[in-house]
């Protein structure tokens, strides 16, 4: 028996972008087989946490899944980066440090947001950027399932 760490919280993030993924199949309602030309890239560098929010006001009928990344420095690249991400949508990979790797978005639902500079008003308040994406679909965020 394998004993899972029960610490939360996202170890690992990566993104994908809809027109690189071939199939996306989803399997009775809770897990993803993603097959694609590429694997996902890793959101990084992340300093100060995600948070990944999967609320469900009508569940059963939509689920909406939010996605929030905080930088602390970005050069200009990743600005470019980060932006495109947000315009372009994605669907996300993410790693919980008890090992389960989620999929948030889908290949018809995928992720939208914005990029914005956050400056703090007193010494304590976090300074730098914030992704912030969100999507709501028919479906619940997924488990991941390797197609091989």
């Amino acid at each position: 028996m394998k004993i899972k760490n029960s610490i939360s919280g996202v170890k690992a993030v990566g993104y994908i972008y809809p027109d690189e993924v071939f199939a996306f199949g989803i399997i009775l309602n809770e897990a993803a087989a993603i097959t694609s030309a590429v694997n996902f890239r890793k959101l990084s560098p992340v300093r100060n946490g995600i948070t990944v929010d999967v609320s469900s006001p009508d569940e059963g009928i939509t689920f909406k899944h939010s996605f929030t990344a905080r930088f602390k420095d970005l050069s200009l690249a990743d600005k470019v980066l980060l932006n495109n991400i947000s315009n372009r949508g994605c669907i996300i990979q993410y790693e919980t440090f008890s090992g389960e790797i989620r999929i948030l978005g889908s290949l018809e639902s995928p992720l939208f947001g914005v990029l914005r500079e956050i400056t703090g008003t007193k010494t304590t308040d976090f300074s730098g950027y914030e992704l912030s994406l969100s999507v709501t679909c028919t479906h619940p965020q997924l488990r991941y399932i390797s197609p091989s």
